[in-house]
This record gives structure tokens, sequence and C-alpha cells, in this order.
């Protein structure tokens, strides 16, 4: 064989190794098979309702079976289903950008203005893409291991997942900020304090990391920073040992709540026990720090009863608000199984409170010390601040809440025929109230 062949016979073999990895490297790009459609604008959401309706008339309905709170974003309604995310206008429900792949969507979630989208690939639920929420274009993208299932765990200036053997928290551009748990294939293996135990529940708000650990030796409440010097190397403020299986319901800054034994406890950042909360010795008090300011009174329209030629303005006053009902029992703890007896967390953040839904009732904890400061029981879940007041779902409708007592006013009536019985998840995009009902968001005008 000549030199000349040779070199041909070489050349030939480049060719083709460097048509493989591009195609082996292509095939397996988390950009192949992507539908993206972004808007050439940003959002411009509408002015925030400012009143507390009347009544409300439904706009549309979306699919968003994987959508959790919360689902908006600047303005946007968020509607995830099985392999992508579309941002809703939700005063009309149309599309206004999207992002779909032909991979099943393990969670999304909304973090720092983003959209936090995580696919299943060849390795796991580790295929990761933020988009800017305003208008779907691409932020960030990374790729890791990880399990076929996997929960959000996210707060405004983080976003992550949880599984049973390790929890993960990334910065706005996607760099792992912090591992937790046990890590396969460690070549550092000494670095988790706790790398046998399962991770129940993971939580995060500001610099906190609050993480409920099953352990073979009993059941762990450990407080970390979420940005360690080093990623891999977790830096605990308390590692707390409880005295039995517990689930975490609140965070807030240098501090966590957890249920355990039928009673809401609290830790502080050194681990020490603070505030408990037990249905059967409540009572309700104004909140911790700061008085709330009382909410603003409703405008109280006059009544042809009353005003006559002498006193044309006369006002009909508007019944009393009835006194918060005695607070339900708390759900049992179900450290493992999410079919149990407890859902999975649902949390919120209020003006002036932070929120748990227990599955039968909402709980509403004072933002300083996590000590509760009512509860609404009947709630089908978390509600949002409007106008002064608090909006909760209930079962005809949205139900008022005086925020400084927990006082109930009138039922804003809602016609939730046709959706499923369960949980009701109620949010505000601009001037759209947006209520998650099983599978579907729902948008809603306000009336007066």
């Amino acid at each position: 064989m000549t030199s000349r062949a040779r070199n041909w016979i070489a050349v030939l073999l480049i060719v083709a190794v460097v048509a493989a990895v591009v195609g082996w490297t292509w095939w397996r790009a988390p950009a192949r098979g992507v539908d993206h459609v972004q808007s050439h604008v940003p959002f411009v959401p509408a002015p925030a309702i400012d009143f507390v309706p009347g009544g409300v008339e439904e706009l549309w309905r979306a699919d968003a079976p994987m959508s959790t709170g919360p689902f908006t974003v600047d303005g946007l309604a968020l509607a995830a289903t099985g392999n992508g995310v579309s941002a809703l206008n939700p005063a009309t429900g149309e599309e206004f950008w999207s992002y779909h792949r032909d991979a099943d969507l393990c969670a999304a979630m909304v973090s720092q203005g983003r959209v936090v989208t995580v696919f299943r690939g060849p390795a796991g639920c580790g295929e990761v893409t933020s988009l800017d929420a305003a208008d779907g274009s691409y932020a960030a993208t990374r790729r890791g291991l990880a399990p076929d299932d996997v929960e959000p765990v996210r707060s405004n200036n983080r976003a992550g997942i949880r599984h049973a053997d390790m929890v993960e928290l990334w910065r706005d551009d996607l760099v792992r900020t912090i591992e937790y748990g046990t890590v396969e294939a460690s070549p550092e293996p000494n670095l988790q304090p706790h790398p046998g135990c399962s991770v129940v529940d993971a939580m995060t708000r500001v610099d906190l990391l609050a993480v409920v650990n099953d352990c073979p030796d009993g059941h762990r409440l450990v407080l970390q920073d979420v940005t360690p010097d080093e990623s891999r190397s977790p830096e605990l403020h308390a590692d707390v040992e409880l005295p039995g299986p517990a689930r975490l319901v609140a965070i807030a800054t240098g501090r966590a709540a957890v249920l355990m034994d039928g009673e809401i406890v609290v830790y502080d950042i050194e681990g020490r026990r603070g505030p408990t909360y037990s249905p059967d010795t409540f009572v309700p008090e104004q909140a911790a720090g700061d008085e709330l300011p009382p909410p603003p009174e409703p405008p109280v329209e006059p009544g042809p009863e009353e005003a006559g030629p002498e006193d044309p303005g006369a006002a009909t006053p508007g019944p009393a608000p009835e006194p918060a009902p005695e607070p339900l029992p708390l759900p049992d703890v179900v450290p493992d199984d999410r079919d149990g007896t407890m859902p999975a967390p649902i949390i919120g953040d209020l003006p002036h409170h932070m929120t748990w839904f227990t599955g039968s009732e909402l709980i509403l904890m004072n933002p300083d010390d996590l000590s509760v400061h009512f509860t609404v029981p009947g709630a089908l879940g978390p509600g949002i601040g409007v106008a002064g007041r608090i909006l909760v779902p209930v079962e005809d409708g949205i139900l008022v809440v005086d925020w400084s007592d927990g006082s109930h006013g009138h039922v804003i009536p809602v016609d939730r025929s046709g959706s499923p019985d369960g949980p009701v998840t109620l949010s505000v995009a601009g001037a759209t109230l947006v209520e998650k009902r099983g599978d579907q968001l729902v948008g809603l005008r306000p009336l007066r």
C-alpha cells in the first residue's frame, strides 16, 4: 500500500470518528427535540388587583398537571405539563411563550424571576434548563446525575431538587452551591455528615437549608448554609436529634418548624427548641413582633331601606365578621410514604404570614418566630393577600379572612363544577385570580 493510500485511510478514519462523536453528542444533547417558542418582547403585567372581589367570572382553563406553587411569576400563569411549560397571559389564557421537549418533565419551579425546568434524561432527572420568566429566553442549563423521581426545592434565590438520597441547590446560573445526603461514587466520601440517612424533607429560604433525615438510629433536623465554601462539604448550623419521625412545615430566616407527634415545634438556627403549637391548647394571639396594621375597611354600599330623603347617604353596615373557628387536629407524620395520610408540604408566603396547608386546614404563622397566629379550618389550600385581606379557597368559594385576628368575612362564590374534588391552590397574576384545581389552572376575573 502506498503512503498516499495510507494517508487517505487515516483521513477517512478521522472523519468517521469526528462524525460519530458529533452524532453521539447531538443524540444526547438536551437541545435535541426542543419546541421553544420565545416572545420577542417582555410581558407587561396588568396592574395588581386592589380590591376584595364580590364575585368572580371564569375566563379560561388550562391543563397543568405538573404545576406546583407558586405557579405565577411576573404577571404570567405557568402551566406545566408532562413535557414542558407554557407561560399564559392570565387575562386570556393564551400562550405567551413556551418550552417543551421530547422528554418527561420531572419538576418545574420559579426562582429569581426565572422558570426552572428539570427533565428526565439518560442519567435520570438531571437535565435542567432555566428560562427568563418575562419572555421565555434561555438563561442557563446544567446536566447531572439524579434518580427518576425528584421533588422541587425552591426559594426566591435558590432552586434545586430533593430525592430520598440527597438534596442539592443551584444559583441563578444553575451552578450547584450545595449537595447534602448520600453522594454516589464520591471521591471524598467523608464530607457528608449523615451519608446513610434518607432525606425525608428539605426546605430553603435566603441563606438557610433545612433537612429532615431518617437514619437507622433515629431522626434528625439539620440546619445548614446554602452556600458553603465547598459545595460537597455542608456547613452545619445545627444538627438536632428528634424524639420521633418529623416533617418540615415551614422555614424562616434562622429557624424551621416541624410537625412531630401531633404538634408543630420550632427550632432556631442553633438547634434550640422554640414555640410549640398544639391544637388542644392553642389560644389565638396577636402576631409576634410589630403589630399588624388593621386591614382597610371595604366600601359599604348604601341600602335602600336606610337611605331616605333626609339622609340620602345613609349606608347599610355589612355583617359582623365571624370569629375564627376552633383549630382541627394535625395530620399524622408519614416520614417516607407520600401516599400516606399527609401530603407533601404545601406552603406559601403572605404579606404578614407564612402558611402551611395540612390537607384540611390552613395554618398561618408569624414570619419572625414561626409561632402560629391563627388557623383556617375547612380550607382547600393556601391563599393570597389582596387589599388588606387574606383570600382562602374553601368548599363554596373563596373565604375573606381578616389578617389581624383570623376572623371570617364573606365567601366569594366560585362555581367549580366540572373540576375534581381535592386541594385548591389560589394565586394571583396581575388583575386575575388563578386557581389550581387538580390538574388544571383556572383563570378568574374578579368582580366588584
